[in-house]
């Protein structure tokens, strides 16, 4: 027997550890991931909604370690109140 095939999407990931108030750059802070559907979460920032050059010159709201899953509200965007 086949082994059942998931539904996987790409989610924004770090890329590295990335401390409070670190000014991220999209080529080598964040990068991404091949996700299974089943597991994402509500904030999850997935591929084809948003462009990964968007992000570039973001504001880390929090601190975020390599591979973990980026959210929206753990970046502030330039020129967004936060």
């Amino acid at each position: 027997p086949q082994a059942e095939v998931k539904p996987q999407t790409r989610i924004l990931v770090a890329k590295r550890d990335l401390p409070i108030g670190a000014f991220v750059q999209t080529g080598t802070d964040l990068d991404w991931m091949v996700w299974p559907e089943e597991a994402l979460q509500a904030g999850y920032i997935t591929e084809g909604v948003e462009e990964i050059s968007s992000y570039q010159g973001s504001v880390a709201r929090r601190s975020l370690k390599a591979g973990e899953p980026v959210t929206a509200s753990a970046l502030v965007k330039p020129g967004a109140g936060g």
